[in-house]
Order: structure tokens, then sequence, then C-alpha cells
């Protein structure tokens, strides 16, 4: 619940949300419902969830990242969100790979899935420099979109190097 303002902040840009499909927060009361409901639940439930990201330097919030299970698609999801300031940086590849890294060798997942809207070309290019493939075009919560997915073994043999 730290991170509650800078969320708030980081989901008030436009750019930020323009593929995102839920519309963004209004309130500072609905992003921490968000986070409580979303994240922090997702621990208790399944025992992993998203993660803030933070500069090293200053541990200043600028993004999230991580794995969700995905109940309609009964499925592990990865998502990314970064500060507008920190796009085109890496960020959300590096984050990718330690998320996929995580899923794979500490939770023993045999798949990742990622969906994005067909129109984001950086998030699909960030997902082909993680390996992921296009399995199929859907339509979920009434929006066409893309859904990617990335097998451990394929994962395993092509691993996209980590910068820290």
């Amino acid at each position: 619940m730290d991170d509650v303002e800078a969320s708030y902040a980081m989901e008030q840009d436009p750019d930020v949300n323009r593929y995102t499909n839920d519309g963004g927060v209004k309130t500072l009361q609905q992003i921490e419902e968000v986070i409580s409901t979303g994240p922090l639940m997702d621990y208790e439930t399944y025992g992993f969830g998203r993660f803030a990201i933070e500069l090293k330097k200053d541990s200043k919030f600028i993004g999230f990242t991580g794995l969700k299970f995905m109940e309609d698609l009964g499925r592990v999801d990865l998502g990314y969100r970064l500060v507008k300031e920190h796009w085109g940086k890496g960020l959300a590849t590096e984050s990718g790979v330690a998320s996929l890294r995580f899923g794979f060798e500490e939770l023993d997942l045999d798949e990742i899935v990622a969906t994005i809207l067909p129109e984001n070309l950086a998030s699909a290019n960030v997902l082909s420099k993680l390996g992921f493939t296009l399995e199929e075009e859907l339509t979920m919560y009434g929006v066409p979109q893309q859904l990617f997915s990335l097998q451990r073994a394929a994962w395993q043999t092509k691993q996209p190097p980590i910068h820290v």
C-alpha cells in the first residue's frame, strides 16, 4: 500500500492507460481498492502477484510487473506498466525476464501467457524479445485482444539476457 499515491499518479496519464483496457482509476480510493483486491489478494490466494518496480538508486516507484492468475483464462499472465518517462529503456523487457524466471523456476509453471490490444506494438515487441509467440486473437471484456504464450521448454532454450 506504500505505492498507492505513485500508482495513482501513473494511472492519471492517458498515454499509460491507452492500451490497458481497464479505463484507469479516477480516484485515490479506487487505486487503493485495486491494489488491495488485486495484487495483495493474489498473494493471499495464489502465492504470487504483480511486483512494484522501483529505481535502484532511490527506491522510487516507476511501475509494476509480474504474474497474475487470470481466472477467466485459467492461465498465468505476465503484465507490466511503467510511468511514461521510463518507456523505451528496456525496463519492461528486463522486468519481464525476472518475472519469467520467477514463474518458471520458482513457481514451476509450464506456461505463461500475456494479452495485449492488437495496436499495442511496443508491448508486442517486448513479448517477442521475451520469446512469446502469438497464440490467438480473442475477445476479452468485449474488446479484441491478442493472446501470446510462452512454454517453459521454449524459454529454457532461448532465455534473453537480463541487465542489472
